[in-house]
């Protein structure tokens, strides 16, 4: 099996989002990976002033970190029947475009930490929280039976 991880290519650019008091600690607290469609608070995202944007179907954002996978029409509609089970769609602002930010809900503690390689982070961030992974290792009996997509705690 393939696992396949999602991540933007920052050299296309990205879209940052307009800070608002709370919305960064929201979206990194309350949102990691929970249901939030009933406490959502539409972001809006910029365009970086130096660059062009190219509507894609799929566009990384800033915010949050890690998290931030957006889909146009086309990539939802294409898409809903396979993501759905696993998370939400929720509403964006960007200009006239029409972007959702997916929100993965379904966590699976797959990482097999002792045959995982990288760079631990240093206290006082969490123990065993990852700076930098260079080669992933799975556990086996967590993915036998995997969602389409999935978070990792």
């Amino acid at each position: 099996m393939n696992v396949y991880r999602v991540a933007a290519d920052y050299a296309y650019g990205y879209l940052p989002i307009v800070e608002e008091p709370g919305l960064l600690s929201f979206w990194c607290e309350e949102a990691a990976g929970k249901p939030i469609a009933a406490k959502w608070r539409i972001p809006t995202m910029v365009v970086e002033p130096d660059r062009d944007f190219v509507p894609v179907d799929c566009v990384c954002s800033a915010s949050p970190p890690g998290r931030g996978l957006l889909l146009n029409r086309r990539a939802r509609e294409a898409l809903r029947d396979l993501l759905s089970p696993c998370g939400e769609f929720l509403p964006v602002r960007l200009g006239s475009f029409d972007y959702q930010w997916f929100n993965c809900t379904v966590e699976v503690d797959a990482v097999d930490q002792e045959n995982t390689e990288g760079v631990r982070a240093e206290p006082p961030a969490p123990p065993g929280f990852w700076m930098e992974i260079t080669r992933w290792a799975f556990k086996p009996e967590a993915l036998e039976q995997p969602p389409i997509i999935f978070r990792l705690p």
